[in-house]
This record gives structure tokens, sequence and C-alpha cells, in this order.
């Protein structure tokens, strides 16, 4: 049976084969894979939303907010942009960190 994108992708995002990281590593390896893509396409909206996400999962308030902020900037017309504006508006009292 042939590999499907996923599973290639996947490995190939992990540093070849699969292994299994502890949560906040793989939120780590996550973060920085983002913030490469980003690097090298500043286009890429989906890449800013999801480096918030990562770094929400990270305790990283600050960081959670500029990504969203960024992504707000970029895309203010996306339902995902109101989602990032929620997740702004409570940041300031740690409420979107709760799992």
């Amino acid at each position: 049976m042939k590999e499907g994108h996923w599973s290639v992708s996947r490995k190939r995002a992990l540093g070849g084969e699969h292994r299994e990281l502890p949560n906040k590593a793989k939120f780590e390896r996550c973060l920085e894979l983002l913030k490469a893509l980003i690097a090298k396409k500043s286009s890429h909206v989906t890449a800013l939303y999801n480096a918030g996400q990562a770094c929400m999962k990270l305790m990283r308030k600050q960081e959670a907010v500029d990504y969203f902020n960024e992504y707000y900037k970029r895309n203010p017309q996306s339902w995902w942009a109101s989602v990032a504006t929620e997740h702004i508006q409570a940041a300031p009292d740690g409420s979107f960190f709760v799992d």
C-alpha cells in the first residue's frame, strides 16, 4: 500500500521516521516549522493563525497575541479573524490558555 501525503509530510516535518514526542516538544517543533514557513512565505496567513495556536499551547501569551494580531491585520474578512479576535480579547486574563 502506498503511503499517503499526510504520512510522508509528517515524517519529513519530524525530521525522518515518525517518532513520538512529548506534547510540549511537538508544539515547539510545530512552531519552529511555522516560523520557517512565515519567514519563507510571509503571505501565508494560515501559518500566522496556526503559530498563534501553537503559542497558546506553549503558554506564550504575548507571542500568541502577536501572531493573532498579524493574522487579523492581513485577513480581517475571514471567519477565523473573528476567532483570532476572541483569543486576543481573552489574553489579558489568560483564559484562552485553559485546555
